[in-house]
């Protein structure tokens, strides 16, 4: 078989395979980055919502890989969470979800819950 720029015609199709998987790893990597949100609300009573911090590792488990929880200096019933996400459209979901108002109640977290995300500038 002839050569071309030195490389062998099998090799070069063989090359563009492997940058063809490359490439669509890479699309693949980008859908399912991690996103950091932040959510902010407020609760009832403090000590019973810090209590359940538990169920909320577990409920957003599946769609979060960390989860940082901080008071408002000024307002002890006011909580912010600083989320990695890894699936924004299952964290929307469990947002959604009718079944999750239960824990919210348990857990004396007030509506609205506002739910913000990075901007790039």
């Amino acid at each position: 078989m002839p050569l071309v720029n030195n490389i062998h015609p099998n090799e070069t199709t063989r090359i563009q395979s492997s940058i063809n998987r490359l490439k669509q790893s890479n699309q693949h990597h980008s859908k399912i980055m991690k996103k950091i949100v932040v959510t902010r609300h407020k609760v009832g009573d403090f000590d019973t919502w810090l209590k359940g911090h538990q169920d909320r590792l577990d409920l957003f488990g599946p769609a979060m890989s960390d989860l940082k929880t901080f008071q408002d200096t000024d307002d002890p019933n006011s909580v912010v969470l600083v989320m990695e996400l890894t699936d924004m459209e299952k964290f929307k979901a469990i947002l959604d979800d009718p079944s999750t108002d239960a824990l919210k109640t348990k857990h004396t977290v007030l509506d609205p819950i506002t739910v913000s995300m990075q901007v790039e500038t």
